[in-house]
């Protein structure tokens, strides 16, 4: 099927592919129009009757009909009359507008605005003030609006209220004003979101000290100059960038990120405690108040992402929190056999390893357990400590534990507060899927020295709610298999990042044999993560089902 209007069609593949480049949210908008207008074979007279088509809607039509006069004009082409209709058709429809209009008035669409110094306000304007194409994390952007905000974007107007000024972000989302990519979260202005600021700049000088009075300043070249600008500088993306776009994604270093450098003595060194690590259901504050009376250690409860225990250094000036580089699972031994049984354990494991966080200790509490499972404990400890490098302390009761903590903060203080400083790596770097290469470069980079997450990131990065990749599927089907422990799964993603990418390995190799032992070949100098030729050929069954069914024909 061929399309009935190649012109029409030709304009909204340029504006697609320049979406990609200026405006990536939009980018799904113009793939709609443009595969609506590719498939229709109808010959429109002009773009405005295109608005009949799934997904061409008053916006894109609009700057169909600009640019259709401008290509009409140039090529001295004559404009055809918008609504061509018979006279009697006209006359007939004038008299039926006139009756309509007495008996209800239509009202346009206004365009969205927000209310001066309410949460949606505050956060364009914020994101007005970054560079043009530049993202901002939650707290940068919170840094700035708060300014100019009535409301708090971190506690709610009332007590019983859970809605911050930040809810206004949902608004901004759905209205296709703002643009969230990665995770964790980061924003930034989409084209209309751009229009909204550019209006408001106008009457606003809070809008009108950012980037758009600069933009008005570059306005003395030509209309000619400008558009060879701009013609010069999309060439040079085209040829020179694109082929490295993917390769700038995956090693997150298109920027060279500088570590934020905290003074420590300006910092308060908290531990905090989940809130489900309680004595009883009813005797919910005895480890805190244990720990913060009689032990005298500066403690908080909240509902962490990862772990039971950590420790956080909270700036006394700005409140900025930072995450230290310890990190406790605290469990008593039924609880231990539970989570081996249901795969908790592997799972936790795992999500610790990928935390980056340094100095993890599993603190093991004496209980009544089932004693035919003393030997899945014992293999337990052995490849927490042997193969995840995890520090086992053991102890006898919860009292135990406590002062155990106890002791742990105090060493935890001297060491950070003898640090002096604090190396902290920026918000807009933090990706989940490269969080671990992020360390190594910039520790490369610091010659050696730890870097750490603020809290928001960290939270973002490790929250279980948050979207899974591809990978991260990959990763948990893996771990489902007998003998994979997270650090054999963690080896075979770095080969094959999914799970297509690794049958695609096995569809090139000719011979079943040679598939058995990809595995056991690829992973072979990785130490206690290498992979035996048994466990290679027990995978290369699971997802390669011909490997299988040659195994049997031979058995």
């Amino acid at each position: 099927m061929s399309c009935g209007n190649p012109l029409y069609l030709q304009w909204i593949q340029e504006w697609m592919e320049e979406s990609t480049r200026r405006y990536p949210k939009s980018y799904q908008t113009w793939r709609k129009a443009y595969e609506s207008m590719k498939n229709c074979p109808v010959t429109f007279t002009r773009p405005s009757e295109a608005s009949v088509l799934k997904g061409i809607g008053p916006t894109i039509c609009a700057k169909l009909e600009k640019k259709w006069t401008e290509y009409c004009k140039e090529n001295d082409i004559p404009l055809p009359e918008d609504n061509s209709v018979e006279p009697s058709q006209a006359a007939a429809t004038s008299n039926e507008n006139e009756n309509t209009a007495k008996s209800k008035t239509q009202r346009k669409k206004r365009p969205y605005v927000p209310s001066y110094r309410s949460g949606a306000y505050a956060i364009l304007c914020a994101l007005s003030k970054l560079h043009e194409h530049e993202s901002a994390a939650k707290p940068q952007i919170i840094a700035i609006a708060q300014s100019h905000c009535e409301s708090s974007f971190e506690v709610g107007s009332h007590s019983s209220n859970r809605y911050t000024a930040w809810s206004a972000m949902k608004t901004l989302l759905t209205k296709g004003l703002v643009y969230q990519s990665g995770h964790p979260p980061k924003y930034s202005l989409t084209e209309e979101g751009d229009e909204v600021c550019k209006r408001l700049g106008r009457v606003d000088d809070a809008f009108a000290s950012s980037r758009w009075r600069q933009k008005d300043e570059d306005t003395h070249d030509s209309d000619e100059d400008a558009l060879e600008k701009e013609d010069h500088e999309a060439t040079d993306i085209d040829e020179v960038q694109v082929n490295a776009i993917a390769e700038v994604h995956r090693s997150n270093s298109s920027i060279d990120y500088e570590p934020r450098r905290i003074n420590l003595n300006d910092c308060t060194i908290l531990m905090l405690l989940d809130t489900r690590e309680v004595r009883s259901r009813n005797d919910r504050d005895y480890i805190i108040d244990k720990l913060s009376t009689v032990h005298n250690v500066k403690c908080q409860v909240r509902a962490l992402e990862l772990g039971d225990v950590s420790w956080i250094a909270r700036h006394n000036d700005t409140n900025e929190e930072f995450v230290l580089d310890y990190i406790v699972e605290r469990k008593r031994l039924d609880d231990l056999v539970a989570s081996i049984k249901d795969g908790r354990f592997h799972e936790q494991k795992f999500r610790l390893k990928r935390s980056t966080i340094r100095n993890v200790t599993y603190l093991l509490e004496e209980s009544n357990y089932d004693e035919h499972f003393t030997d899945s404990i014992k293999t337990a400890i052995t490849s927490t400590f042997a193969d995840q490098h995890f520090f086992v302390k053991r102890v006898t009761s919860l009292d135990n534990s406590i002062q155990y903590l106890a002791r742990m903060s105090r060493a935890i203080e001297l060491h950070y507060r003898k640090t002096e400083q604090l190396l902290v790596v920026p918000d807009l770097a933090v990706e989940a899927r490269s969080l671990e290469d992020l360390h190594e470069r910039m520790q490369i980079h610091t010659l050696g020295q730890r870097h750490h997450l603020s809290y928001h990131s960290f939270a973002s990065v490790m929250s279980k709610t948050s979207t899974m990749t591809v990978g991260d599927v990959f990763l948990r089907m893996l771990m489902t298999i007998r003998g994979v422990s997270p650090e054999k799964a963690m080896q075979i993603q770095q080969l094959y990042p999914t799970m297509i990418s690794l049958v695609e390995a096995y569809e090139r190799l000719k011979s079943h044999s040679e598939r058995e032992a990809l595995l056991s070949t690829q992973c072979k100098s990785f130490g206690r993560r290498s992979i035996g030729f048994a466990l290679s050929q027990k995978i290369a069954k699971i997802f390669h089902p011909g490997t299988l069914n040659q195994y049997h024909e031979q058995t």
